[in-house]
């Protein structure tokens, strides 16, 4: 036996070394780690990658067993266990740090939510309400959905509907105390989950087979009901989002608007350069009277009008 076939147990030395590279190679976007459900996947994968990386380390090491003494084999084992033990612990010191990341950039998003301010329209709609002694339950149902996108109306609404008799629940993504108290909780358990990373299947914790459940066929099926609370609860709510969302299209009740705006100047005939002047102007009253209704008329016919008064203004202030 040539001692030189001893460089193939160092090369597997070295593979466990290189592990790391391996795994950023083929994680996942790094936005992902925004979300708790996004945390959930990568964490799947890595739990994946590394039951498999041990397989394989079993399956060549069962394969040289053919080759070395038993004795060889238990000697050389334990060191590349130890090796892979070393790059488990780097990788799960990583991902609690992702872990503990998320939560710090989730209660800032909420700090965020929690200081601004609410828009001009719900701020009209409130202070109406507030001159109000007779809102019943079926109205307040019906309003609550203008203000699910700002928490200081949801909080001004809860404020007059008690006022009027009415005791308004707001949804578990409305309340501030419970959304920091959730970041810790859900920060606490995946840092538990973390710790299944590097288990085998026997070894593992009961509490955290769901959390780890994957169904191809399934592959955004939530097996985990404890963490799918927290999901809904922070993937869910817009203003603890890092995308944004650009507007496309009218809704029916913004189309009627549009249309009450403009309700004179229908049908006219626009290779009419005088007709074009009439829109232009009477889009520039509806922006001045309305401010909030730019975004709205830039996805409207007169979307082109628009981005012309816009331009117009930047010429003004660079002048």
């Amino acid at each position: 036996m040539n001692v030189n076939d001893f460089r193939v147990f160092d090369e597997m030395s070295k593979s466990i070394q290189r592990l790391g590279e391996k795994w950023k190679a083929a994680t996942m976007d790094k936005n992902e780690r925004t979300t708790y459900a996004g945390v959930q996947k990568e964490m799947q994968r890595l739990k994946f990658f590394i039951s498999n990386e041990r397989a394989e380390i079993e399956q060549q090491l069962k394969q040289l067993g053919d080759t070395w003494s038993a004795k060889v084999i238990e000697e050389k084992r334990y060191k590349l266990t130890k090796d892979f033990s070393t790059f488990t612990t780097e990788i799960i010191t990583a991902q609690k740090q992702a872990v503990r990341n998320l939560a710090t950039h989730k209660k800032e998003k909420i700090a965020d939510m929690l200081a601004t301010a609410p828009t001009e329209s719900q701020l009209h709609l409130l202070e109406a309400l507030k001159m109000r002694d007779d809102i019943d339950t079926v109205e307040l149902n019906s309003i609550l959905p203008t203000f699910f996108d700002n928490y200081q109306a949801m909080k001004v609404l809860q404020t007059i509907s008690k006022k009027n008799g009415v005791t308004l629940s707001m949804p578990s993504q409305m309340d501030c105390r419970a959304m920091f108290e959730n970041v810790d909780k859900v920060t606490e358990y995946l840092l538990r989950a973390c710790d299944e990373l590097d288990k085998s299947k026997d070894k593992s914790d009961m509490r955290y087979r769901a959390f780890f459940t994957v169904n191809n066929a399934e592959p955004n099926k939530q097996f985990d009901p404890y963490y799918s609370e927290f999901i809904d609860m922070f993937d869910t709510v817009p203003q603890l989002q890092d995308c944004k969302t650009a507007k496309t299209e009218l809704t029916p009740t913004e189309r009627i608007k549009v249309e009450y705006y403009y309700r004179d100047l229908l049908g006219l005939d626009m290779s009419n350069e005088a007709n074009k002047i009439k829109v232009l102007k009477r889009t520039q009253e509806v922006i001045s009277k309305h401010p909030e209704s730019v975004e709205m008329l830039s996805v409207s016919p007169y979307a082109e009008y628009v981005q012309e008064i816009i331009d117009m203004s930047s010429r003004g202030t660079e002048q």
